[in-house]
């Protein structure tokens, strides 16, 4: 992300295809790598049957493990149940594809909500996030002319008056807002002399008292004070889709109050409003409590607030995040919390290097946060998607849409322009989770896939002039990005997953639930088994449907081969087995190393009866 978004009436701003050449200009298939660079794959994980002795591949083609699969990623209930829109939930997952995560608007119809729901859950969705907005700075005047604040009052006063009677006019630093339209329930207002709800009709308030300082405590009796309010229909969305996300066997990651930008330093926090913003969720964490506990898929909160990833500086944000974290782990220490930090590898825009980001995500696992999901930035040009040997290559011969960005010179390479590719970047990530976790963290590594485009003539979101992405180059970032990381999201659904262009009549969405059996490979590595040398691959689908794998390689004289493999074996629930993306399977290639070209890549492109893999996955050896 790291753009503006709209969400569910509110504002939130952080900071601001073609698949890869299998020759380039001079014939030959990438550039020899350095000794230095190595994959990301662990060995010790894989996982082949106990061996036979057979010699002859076995027939791995099969439907029924993914499908046992998707019976355990879930505790479904029962599937006789009738959901709000007058029919059965579908509880059917039947286009099982690599997103399993997305961020969703709200909706205040239950039925819009069951819609919505079961048709991602078809496509393997197991996990909706959402959106917290941050308090907003108002004047006396402005609330009492807003329309949604103008109409409470407490006997004949207005609610704003009131406030300033009570509380004393000397003592009030300002009023803020907080419109997320939540039914909270009274477990907000934790201090009886300074809080108050209203309620007329089918419309509620709330008036919060919150302290300018972290000295005054939650319920300051002297010093200055914020007065915030918020609103509430009595239709909480929140709650509707805890509700259908129950009934799918889902989880939600809930949006609790956003960290406030400051006013003149838009990349970071607003340093008057942290004690009130703390506080303030400190209240919606209680709220959770009475409310959101009650619910099976209550799974965590994220916070809005985006930081590059960074070793050092924005001291103020880290050390927010840690007490949030700490906050919301003291109510709920077995739920998660998590953030969607970005980098920005764009050389005229951010120069963020791997060490940087290896750096960045071990400083917030050392801060307790759960879930760190890196934006992979080539929706915002901070990231761009290429591999190793083609970052000589003109941006535009490979990423023609990329290359239109404002901020892509003109034929400038991946090179001149980025410090490294997204496919290095999450290898960094995952060197500083896994170094956090040796030292006591608890966190895991998701992927956050930005399914828009840097620019466009065809918008596509009410968000910004931002347009939808393609199906293919979803597939190319799962394909560089995903291997790394234990689950995969992306932002996100409404409106980019739903709409449709003159030029892209159908919906992202429609187009995975079509295509969503073509295998994917995001992981390859050198491995032995029964005696024969090959390669495991892991990703999706390369367990399914008849798989095979076509491989292309040089030789020692430089002479290029190819071949089609059928693997000796497969997993088809190695995911599930380690605790990693759910639907995320293995598979062994049989495939002699003798005869090479020296220190070089073989490109593998998996294939089923579904179809083929859009994109190759390039195995360095």
């Amino acid at each position: 992300m790291g753009l503006c978004l709209i969400a569910v009436g509110f504002v939130a701003c952080g900071e601001s295809e073609q698949t890869p050449q299998n020759t380039s200009d001079s014939g030959v298939i990438g550039d020899a790598i350095p000794d230095s660079f190595t994959d990301s794959a662990d060995p010790e994980t894989a996982s082949p049957p106990v061996d036979t002795g057979a010699e002859a591949a076995q027939d791995v083609s099969s439907d029924v493990p993914i499908e046992a699969a998707m019976d355990v990623v879930q505790d479904v209930p029962s599937e006789a149940s009738v959901g709000p829109c007058g029919r059965p939930w579908n509880h059917d997952v039947d286009a099982p594809y690599a997103i399993e995560a997305t961020w969703m608007f709200g909706r205040k119809d239950a039925c819009a909500w069951q819609d919505v729901l079961e048709k991602f859950h078809r496509a393997g969705g197991q996990w909706v996030w959402q959106f917290g907005p941050e308090l907003k700075p108002r004047t006396r005047q402005d609330l009492e002319s807003d329309p949604a604040f103008s109409d409470c009052k407490i006997g004949a006063v207005s609610c704003i008056q009131h406030a300033i009677d009570s509380v004393g006019e000397s003592r009030i630093e300002g009023f803020l807002s907080y419109s997320f339209g939540q039914a909270y329930s009274s477990a907000i207002a934790a201090c009886p002399n300074l809080d108050q709800q209203v309620t007329i009709g089918s419309t509620t308030w709330h008036r919060i008292v919150l302290p300018t300082t972290s000295s005054q405590g939650s319920c300051p009796s002297s010093g200055k004070v914020w007065v915030m309010f918020a609103v509430s229909d009595g239709m909480d969305s929140e709650q509707l889709l805890l509700d259908g996300a129950d009934a799918l066997g889902m989880k939600v990651i809930l949006g609790m109050p956003g960290i406030a930008h400051s006013k003149t330093k838009p990349w970071d926090v607003e340093p008057t409003l942290l004690a009130a913003g703390k506080e303030w969720s400190r209240r919606v964490f209680l709220d959770y409590q009475a409310r959101a506990a009650l619910h099976p898929s209550f799974a965590g909160t994220y916070q809005t607030f985006e930081v590059p990833l960074i070793a050092t500086g924005l001291d103020a944000a880290y050390g927010m995040y840690g007490q949030l974290a700490e906050l919301f782990h003291g109510l709920f220490p077995t739920k998660l919390f998590a953030l969607s930090p970005y980098w920005a590898a764009n050389k005229l825009h951010g120069n963020s290097t791997a060490a940087d980001v290896s750096a960045g995500v071990k400083r917030l696992a050392m801060l307790g946060i759960d879930i760190i999901a890196p934006q992979d930035g080539r929706g915002t040009s901070k990231g761009a998607l290429y591999w190793p040997y083609e970052k000589d290559k003109p941006i535009e011969q490979v990423d023609p849409e990329l290359a239109k960005a404002s901020s892509v010179p003109a034929g400038a390479t991946f090179a001149q322009t980025y410090n490294a590719s997204t496919f290095e970047l999450f290898l960094a990530a995952r060197k500083g989770i896994d170094e956090a976790n040796a030292a006591g963290a608890h966190a895991t590594l998701w992927a956050n896939f930005e399914a828009f485009e840097p620019t466009t003539t065809e918008p596509c979101s009410y968000v910004t002039e931002l347009g939808r992405t393609s199906l293919k180059r979803l597939d190319r970032a799962i394909t560089m990005g995903a291997g790394p990381v234990q689950h995969v999201i992306s932002y996100m659904y409404d409106p980019l997953f739903t709409c449709t262009t003159t030029t892209q009549p159908k919906a992202l969405i429609d187009e995975i639930l079509e295509q969503a059996w073509r295998p994917l490979v995001d992981t390859a590595f050198k491995f032995s088994s029964g005696g024969k040398e090959g390669i495991i691959v892991r990703g999706y689908h390369v367990a399914d449907r008849n798989p095979r794998f076509s491989l292309t390689w040089y030789d020692s004289a430089w002479t290029v081969q190819t071949t089609t493999v059928v693997p000796s074996w497969t997993n088809p629930t190695w995911g599930l087995d380690h605790e990693a993306r759910p639907f995320a399977q293995e598979a062994f290639i049989p495939f002699e190393f003798k005869g090479l070209a020296p220190a070089f890549w073989i490109h593998i492109r998996a294939e089923n009866d579904a179809g083929s893999a859009s994109e190759s996955f390039s195995f360095a050896y």
